[in-house]
């Protein structure tokens, strides 16, 4: 037995097709806007205080840069180191050196001279004035004082030394002192130079970020503009709608099959309903004669 023919038909309800077409109109409408830039600053500059301090610091760093530490430097390292050797020792001995010297010399001289007095007095005493024998009276009398006179100038004359080889080296221990806090103020220098720059190489970088987010600026417009037009059509198509209900009928044909079928079935309830119209015969054959 054949089958029917079985047909669908989809509509889209007309509110539907309504909603649709305001929303892609609407869509459209907004797609279609030209692209407009924005033209206002979007950059900040540097405030006059900073520029102030930019300056202020340009003017420190070049006159920090116009003294050479480096030179100083070199010129304490090549210096000789001071020396005894090379110290004039005598500049260095006190100036009350001689009177002290004299002032204890003259007082063994006249003790000295007291007692060559008393040996001629003793030598006249015993009729020997004038000759060898008193001489030898004086000399003997007198020598413990000359030999005191020696030591006392060899004892002082060390003492002066010494005391001035000791103020020799406390001068040299000075001036390598001195040597060292040169070099100290030297380097201190080129430290503050060496800050001095760093600051300026800040100024600069704080500059070149300026410029650079300058620079950015259009090129973030330029970016935006090359995204205006997808950005549109994506507008287009958020205008186009997704599932939509649809109302769907059915409509069937009947084969010849079901039509025998049903023919069937009412001729076996009624009987033959057409015996009378086709004037006897058979039954089948006028059932046949009806399909």
């Amino acid at each position: 037995m054949s089958k029917g023919k079985t047909t669908t038909t989809a509509e889209i309800p007309a509110y539907i097709q309504q909603q649709q077409q305001e929303v892609f109109e609407a869509a459209r409408g907004l797609a279609g806007q030209p692209f407009v830039p924005y033209t206002g600053p979007r950059v900040a500059g540097f405030s006059p205080d900073q520029l102030r301090q930019f300056e202020a610091t340009r003017q420190l760093t070049e006159e920090a840069l116009g003294y050479q530490p480096l030179a100083g430097i070199a010129e304490l390292a090549e210096a000789p180191t001071p020396s005894l050797l090379g110290a004039d020792i005598a500049a260095y001995q006190s100036p009350f050196q001689r009177q002290v010297t004299d002032i204890a010399l003259g007082d063994i001289r006249r003790e000295a001279e007291l007692a060559r007095q008393a040996a001629q007095e003793r030598a006249i005493g015993a009729g020997a004035f004038g000759g060898s024998r008193s001489a030898i009276l004086e000399a003997e009398a007198t020598r413990p004082y000359a030999e005191q006179i020696a030591r006392t100038s060899a004892a002082l004359g060390q003492a002066g030394f010494e005391q001035a080889q000791r103020a020799a080296e406390a001068d040299i221990a000075r001036q390598m002192r001195g040597r060292e806090f040169q070099a100290g103020l030297l380097g201190g220098i080129q430290q503050q130079q060496l800050g001095r720059l760093g600051a300026l190489g800040q100024i600069g970088e704080q500059q070149r970020l300026l410029q650079q987010q300058a620079l950015q600026v259009p090129c973030q417009e330029f970016q935006r503009a090359l995204a205006y037009g997808p950005q549109q059509f994506g507008l287009l198509q958020a205008g186009q709608p997704g599932q939509m209900p649809i109302s769907k009928t059915q409509t069937a044909r009947a084969g010849l099959g079901d039509i025998l079928g049903t023919g069937l079935q009412f001729y076996g309830l009624f009987g033959n309903p057409f015996s009378g119209l086709l004037g006897g015969g058979s039954s089948s054959g006028n059932l046949g004669a009806i399909f």
